[in-house]
Order: structure tokens, then C-alpha cells, then sequence
């Protein structure tokens, strides 16, 4: 009676595979988590804070009846007054 050791070397190897995706997909969570850090402290640097800061958005809009689109369209046109004044500013 001969044990095939073959299913066990597969099941161990599948395992193994398993272990480094773990592991690639936790650096990959650390470099996001440094990634969302780094971003907070440039928007508090840019909103003037001296310290490092960490933000949250409201999960509901600020303006319910306006649609995605006319929010973005808004968004646009207030960046680009606010470039113009930034360029006077300096």
C-alpha cells in the first residue's frame, strides 16, 4: 500500500501561496494607510495648520437637492477663481 503524497504537497503549496498573498496584500494595507497620512498632512498644510490633521467627510451631502453633476460643475468654476486669486495673491 503506497500513500500518494502528491494531494498534501498540492494542498501545502496552495497554502503557501495563500501565505504570501497575505502578506502582499498587508504591506499593500500599510502603504495605503501611509499613503491616506500623508494626504491628510499636505491638506492640512495646505489649509494652513501647522500641525498634522485628520479630516472627515459627512456621509450625506451638505447641498441634498443638488445632483453629482451640478456639485462638480460648481467645484470647477470655484477652482478656478480660487487659481486666479491664488495667482494675484502671490
Amino acid at each position: 500500500m503506497s500513500l500518494d503524497i502528491a494531494p498534501f504537497l498540492a494542498v501545502g503549496l496552495d497554502v503557501s501561496f495563500a501565505n504570501v498573498n497575505l502578506a502582499e496584500a498587508k504591506l499593500m494595507l500599510v502603504g495605503a494607510q501611509d499613503d491616506v497620512t500623508a494626504a491628510f498632512a499636505q491638506l492640512a498644510a495646505a489649509l494652513g495648520y501647522q500641525d498634522n490633521r485628520f479630516f472627515s467627510l459627512p456621509l450625506t451631502s451638505l447641498h441634498p437637492g443638488l445632483r453629482l453633476e451640478e456639485l462638480v460643475s460648481r467645484s470647477r468654476r470655484l477652482l478656478a477663481t480660487l487659481c486666479v486669486l491664488r495667482v494675484f495673491a502671490v
